[in-house]
């Protein structure tokens, strides 16, 4: 919805220009960045971050499941009107987009699955394909990279966004389908 659009920009102090020739899938992506980050949230304070850090620190290796290429293509690869819709989705968002973040961060801190794959999961209902593409179909295939690595001796630490961990379609789910039993260890 172009108002609906406008109106969001406007609201955000940006012209409503600012995105002329961009893919709506980096609308959206930057559109739910630009609240929460004036809200103080911090990317490069994140969990990433922080053990990449500590992995440099003790001279571990790092291997990434995915690419920043393999990233952006799963966003470029949507069809247009899947990418429409996630831009309406995150515009529809941003009022909440602080209030929102709060209560994933807060569940996530508590360790409160049930309560994280809710909020996750109630950010896909308009576009179930979304969540597909982005949690459930990555989900799978690094299960499958976890089956391939268990047969190899010695030890990993990998680690993954909480929203992979986190309701159905989850990694857990995946691993549980290829016979792997699965628990949380409570720190």
């Amino acid at each position: 919805d172009a108002n609906a659009y406008k109106k969001a920009m406007v609201g955000l102090g940006v012209p409503y220009t600012a995105f002329e020739g961009y893919r709506p899938w980096f609308v959206s992506v930057a559109l739910s960045l630009i609240p929460t980050q004036r809200a103080g949230f911090d990317p490069n304070s994140g969990v990433e971050a922080i053990l990449k850090a500590q992995a440099s620190k003790n001279g571990k290796a790092l291997v990434g499941l995915e690419t920043g290429i393999e990233q952006i293509g799963f966003f470029d690869k949507m069809s247009d009107d899947l990418q429409i819709a996630m831009l309406n989705g995150s515009v529809k968002d941003i009022p909440n987009a602080t209030k929102n973040l709060d209560q994933l961060v807060d569940s996530w801190v508590k360790g409160d699955v049930k309560r994280l794959a809710k909020l996750m999961n109630a950010g896909m209902q308009e576009t179930p394909e979304v969540g597909k593409i982005l949690l459930a179909d990555r989900n799978a295939r690094w299960a499958g990279w976890i089956d391939k690595r268990m047969e190899k001796p010695g030890t990993v630490f990998l680690a993954v966004g909480a929203g992979h961990l986190a309701g159905k379609g989850s990694v857990q789910d995946f691993l549980k389908s290829r016979h792997f039993t699965v628990s949380r260890v409570k720190l």
